[in-house]
């Protein structure tokens, strides 16, 4: 009789012990899937920033092209002027 209902509280105890136990084992799933995703996030934005930095290496080459396409047109703005009276004089003598 007494083993009997000792038996049955070192069941109960077991039962208690492998709830706990299952619940435990579905956080560590949950957190595992958790961190599957923010690898999977992690590895994503490393490859946006690694992108990022190519397209601004990229246009900082093209803002120096800019620049001294820019300082051409403004040199021969300021030739426009002495352009304009050469061709209306050569137009004039033909």
């Amino acid at each position: 009789q007494e083993a009997q209902a000792l038996l049955e509280e070192k069941e109960a105890s077991l039962r208690a012990v492998q709830e706990k136990l299952k619940t435990l084992q579905g956080q560590l799933d949950e957190a595992s899937a958790k961190k599957q995703d923010l690898q999977a996030q992690v590895t994503d934005c490393a490859t946006k920033l690694e992108r990022a930095e190519q397209l601004i290496k990229g246009l900082g080459s093209e803002q120096a092209r800019w620049s001294e396409l820019s300082q051409q047109l403004e040199d021969r703005f300021k030739n426009v002027t002495g352009d304009i009276l050469l061709a209306s004089g050569v137009v004039a003598y033909l």
